[in-house]
């Protein structure tokens, strides 16, 4: 008996008015040789990009991925910025613009990750994104990274802060240096990078800012205070900018 197992399902945007996905087994060789799927935003028209991972369990491609996916139309050519975008989440939504061939560019201060995802990116035929390094609590070097492609480039059509740390730790443990590193860390720069696309995106009357927060502090884990403690104010930060900004 032949299976085809999705393993994961990325909806880049919501409000779908529908989707259909109909898959085919060639079961004498354990391969897909149909699909067909569509999804609309009834809001903006725009056809959604869904992801659909298939894994043959059969057939010579037995243990294989097979990566199923549209594109999103108006996320070509613009321009994102991504905090920690050499490894962990960040560099998944590096990976993902990239196929969307988003012109993007990522700072970190690991750059051999960031040159091992470049090589992959390059390596799977995608649009290449530009890696600069900069460690996230040089405030000054953050904004001036931002400002120079702004002043080369354009304006930032997107910025997602991502960069962060979890490390765990108790209450007893932290001293105020531990407490201004986390905060710089975890909090700090998402205010910062914000302050200098918003320029652009006024002057462009467009822009995304996706300053990602985590679900640690509202299931209250207790192993990471500081950690929650930024991340809960991430939340806080991003009301208040839509409010300023929106």
């Amino acid at each position: 008996k032949k299976y085809i197992w999705i393993t994961k399902i990325r909806i880049l945007r919501c409000t779908l008015y529908h989707y259909r996905i109909i898959l085919k087994l060639n079961k004498a060789k354990g391969k897909i040789t149909h699909w067909d799927y569509f999804h609309v935003n009834r809001e903006t028209g725009y056809t959604q990009n869904h992801v659909f991972r298939v894994k043959f369990t059969s057939g010579k491609d037995k243990g294989k991925t097979l990566i199923m996916q549209v594109t999103y139309s108006d996320l070509k050519n613009k321009r994102v910025f991504i905090s920690g975008g050499g490894s962990g989440i960040g560099a998944t939504i590096v990976e993902y613009f990239c196929e969307q061939k988003s012109e993007v560019y990522f700072i970190d201060i690991d750059i051999k990750s960031s040159n091992k995802l470049i090589k992959k990116i390059k390596k799977n035929g995608l649009r290449v994104p530009k890696c600069i390094e900069c460690n996230i609590l040089d405030v000054k070097k953050l904004q001036n990274i931002i400002k120079d492609i702004v002043s080369k480039k354009g304006a930032i059509h997107c910025l997602i802060n991502s960069a962060a740390n979890d490390d765990r730790h108790t209450t007893e443990q932290v001293d105020e240096k531990y407490w201004e590193n986390r905060m710089g860390i975890n909090l700090k720069h998402y205010f910062f990078a914000a302050q200098a696309v918003v320029k652009g995106m006024k002057k462009i009357k467009s822009g995304s800012i996706v300053n990602l927060s985590s679900v640690s502090w509202m299931l209250g884990e207790g192993d990471k205070v500081v950690y929650e403690t930024a991340k809960s104010a991430v939340v806080g930060l991003t009301r208040t900018f839509a409010q300023e900004f929106g």
